[in-house]
Parts: C-alpha cells; sequence; structure tokens
C-alpha cells in the first residue's frame, strides 16, 4: 500500500489486500448491507416472497464476521478462511447459503496466501461463483448467482487486457459489472419483470461490493446510493 495525492488530499491505494484490509472491508460491506437491508427485503418476489432476502443475508455476514480472525499480523488466508467458516455456520436461508459458498470461493483461493493481489481477487471471484452455482440444484439466471459471475467475468477481462490495474480499481471493475447485472435481472427472470422489481439477492450483493469498494478507495456511500437509485422499491 502507498499514498497518493488526489485533488490535493492524500488517499490510500492497495496494490494487494492483507489480511487486516480484508476484515475492514467486508466489515464495510456489513454496514453497507445493513443499510440496505429493508430495502432488499421489499424486493424479495423471488423464488418466494417472503421479505427477508435482506435480513437472511445480513445475519450471514454478521456470523461471517464473528469468526473472522481479528489479529492485525493475520494473512490473507485466516481472514478469508474465518468468514468462509463463520458464514457456513451462520447461514441463513437460500440467499445466506449462496453468500456464504461466495466467502468459501474466496478461502478457497487464498489458502496459504499472506496477501491477495489482482490476480488472486481474480481467482478468487472466480471461484466463488463456481462455488455458488454448485450449491443450487437448478441454478436461475438473473439472480445473485449471475451477479456474483458477471464480477467474476469483469475482473478477470481486466486482468487480461494486462494493464496491471491496482487493487480498488478491479473491485471498482467489479462493483460496476455488479450493478449492470443487477438492473439486467428483469429481462432474465419473468417474476420480477412481472413485479417490476430487480432481483433482491442480486441487490445485496451489489451492496456488499459496493461496501468494500468504499472503504478501499475512502469514498463514502454515496457512490452506492447513486448506483442503486433506481433499485429501491
Amino acid at each position: 500500500a502507498w499514498n497518493r495525492f488526489r485533488n490535493g488530499q492524500v488517499v490510500l491505494f492497495m496494490t494487494v489486500l492483507r489480511g487486516s484490509d480484508f476484515r475492514q472491508a467486508f466489515d464495510a460491506a456489513t454496514r453497507c448491507l445493513e443499510h440496505y437491508r429493508d430495502a432488499i427485503n421489499a424486493l424479495n418476489v423471488f423464488p418466494v416472497p417472503d421479505g427477508d432476502t435482506g435480513t437472511n443475508m445480513l445475519l450471514t455476514m454478521r456470523s461471517a464476521m464473528e469468526r473472522c480472525s481479528d489479529r492485525s499480523d493475520a494473512s490473507a488466508a485466516d481472514v478469508t478462511a474465518g468468514l468462509a467458516d463463520g458464514a457456513f455456520w451462520g447461514a441463513r436461508g437460500n440467499s445466506g447459503v449462496i453468500l456464504s459458498q461466495f466467502y468459501r470461493g474466496f478461502a478457497e483461493a487464498l489458502i496459504g496466501e499472506e496477501v491477495c493481489d489482482g490476480p488472486g481477487l481474480a481467482q478468487a471471484l472466480n471461484l466463488a461463483a463456481d462455488a455458488a452455482y454448485r450449491s443450487v440444484g437448478h441454478p436461475v439466471e438473473g439472480t445473485m448467482l449471475t451477479v456474483i459471475r458477471s464480477t467474476a467475468i469483469a475482473v478477470q477481462e481486466e486482468l487480461d487486457r494486462g494493464e496491471d490495474p491496482d487493487t480498488p480499481a478491479l473491485w471498482d471493475t467489479a462493483f460496476h459489472a455488479a450493478v449492470a447485472a443487477l438492473y439486467r435481472t428483469p429481462s432474465q427472470l419473468p417474476v420480477l419483470k412481472e413485479a417490476g422489481v430487480v432481483d433482491a439477492g442480486a441487490m445485496g450483493i451489489v451492496a456488499i461490493i459496493g461496501g468494500i469498494l468504499c472503504f478501499l478507495t475512502g469514498r463514502d456511500r454515496d457512490l452506492v446510493d447513486r448506483a442503486l437509485a433506481e433499485a429501491c422499491v
């Protein structure tokens, strides 16, 4: 990590994510998800309109954070393994199970790693998407699965262009890909189009990735609010 001046202000840029960075980033993601919980619940029409997707994802996130190492010298592997373990044991509902597999992919990609660099992030998102799809008997597009896969594809494509972006830039790519995928969900899932909403779980993933991005770049949540302005009901 190093400091760089932008518009007269010192901004922290991270070339890699250490364990403590991961913990703080996902803590920020949890707070962002909490902010949107009620809005996510209100969107909940698939697979059943029980209005608890936001709550289930938040409870799963909180469980993940409870088992996340808070040691300052914890490795990326230590932190993501704790997140995956906590999410697994605390998963609530279908959305929570899928989210727990998102963490599992991160943990598998970073086994034995002290830090997470750009290629490591791409691998983590790819494995997260694979694990998420495997966790569902009959995967349906236009859901949080689609959004997770979209982030993985976008980040991998960014790396394949060979521009060597820093880690926050890759999260920025993931966030914008997730937002675009979220707004496509009604065109992929008829029940959403009929109800005039985007997918609730998909919005939860956008909130999580947005919270991480805001932490890594020092931006406030207005970034996420603007992106989700048309998604809230």
